[in-house]
């Protein structure tokens, strides 16, 4: 099996980041070893455009930017010093402090403005994660 195209060994598909804290070292396999059969399931869907990934916030502290809960706890305090108010609302639940203040008269339009304002979303640079999966 051959390694993704741009890569000379499976050991270079590894995303780290400081931020993320110690890394472990995947177990080193030469790349003639035999692959999980689920992971050679996927290859079929990902070569065809058929392979949905879910990521969570977390695959963009490489590019400088947020967790979904410090993203969540930022939204909340703009949105506060606004006067929209989230009362027992946990800061750093992104999709509770939404619909909280969705929910307020004039309160989806200011978090739209709060969350696109948040962090540099549109002018981050794409992590090594962000580029393998958009392969």
């Amino acid at each position: 099996m051959t390694p993704i195209a741009g890569l000379a060994s499976w050991e270079d598909a590894r995303v780290t980041s400081s931020q993320l804290g110690p890394v472990v070292p995947a177990e080193r396999r030469p790349l003639t070893a035999t692959a999980d059969a689920r992971i050679v399931g996927l290859i079929g869907p990902a070569t065809s455009g058929r392979l949905l990934v879910y990521a969570g916030a977390g695959i963009s502290l490489a590019s400088g930017l947020p967790t979904g809960a410090a993203l969540s706890r930022k939204i909340h305090t703009r949105l506060t010093h606004m006067g929209i108010t989230l009362p027992e609302v946990d800061p750093a639940n992104l999709l509770v402090v939404a619909d909280a203040a969705a929910a307020q008269t004039g309160g989806l339009a200011a978090l739209q403005a709060v969350a696109c304002g948040a962090f540099p979303f549109t002018t981050a640079t794409p992590s090594p994660a962000h580029r393998a999966l958009a392969r």
